[in-house]
């Protein structure tokens, strides 16, 4: 029975970034929960990181829209983010 929707993320330390490592682990990660049977993969990211939406991008998933006040960053405060996602047909 397929399952309908999940939602990844990932944390790299900084001190990794620029290596492509991300890019690569979301893409195998990604085809994995479609083998799975996931219909829906969501992702999103603070507004002020778009690096981690680049990476969205490159593993294929679909910006679908910026969501007000939607998480808190590490200071406490609510931050928009931008949801993108991966949807099977």
């Amino acid at each position: 029975k397929p399952h309908l929707k999940v939602e990844m993320g990932w944390v790299l330390d900084d001190s990794h970034w620029g290596k492509g490592i991300m890019p690569e682990a979301g893409k195998i990660v990604l085809e994995y929960l479609v083998q799975e049977g996931f219909k829906r993969i969501e992702a999103h990211h603070n507004v002020a990181n778009p690096k981690s939406g680049r990476v969205m991008e490159k593993i294929g998933m679909q910006y679908e829209g910026t969501l007000k006040k939607y998480s808190m960053n590490n200071d406490g405060e609510h931050v928009d983010v931008k949801m993108y996602a991966y949807v099977v047909d």
